[in-house]
């Protein structure tokens, strides 16, 4: 899942946001397909779909998760200090908390 631009409160031109839009697309399905490639490479079985979103991000993660019938979610975790997990929260949190499905939490490399 993609935030899109449409997510950040940005004054921009018609042609500057669908130019925005395509980049974000563009970028969000380049990580997607590589991480299909590791996926696949290593003998997993993945499906994997790019969506970019103007939504929250966690709740549309776990909105697709819904729709789709994912029986796995992984996602990243930045491995916020406690303070910083109090005022801003945590998408991996949110996901875990509210899927439908088991979620796989990948921490930063320290």
């Amino acid at each position: 899942m993609v935030p899109s631009f449409e997510a950040f409160d940005l004054e921009l031109s018609a042609a500057g946001r669908e130019s925005l839009k395509r980049d974000f697309e563009a970028k969000g399905g380049r990580v997607v397909n590589r991480s299909c490639d590791i996926a696949t490479g290593e003998g997993v079985k993945v499906h994997c779909k790019a969506e970019v979103s103007a939504t929250n991000i966690p709740d549309a993660i776990v909105a697709f998760a819904e729709k789709e019938g994912v029986d796995l979610v992984v996602i990243g975790s930045l491995g916020l200090s406690p303070a910083s997990r109090f005022r801003m929260g945590s998408v991996a949190s949110k996901v875990v908390r509210h899927a439908p499905c088991s979620v796989y939490v990948v921490k930063q490399k320290a």
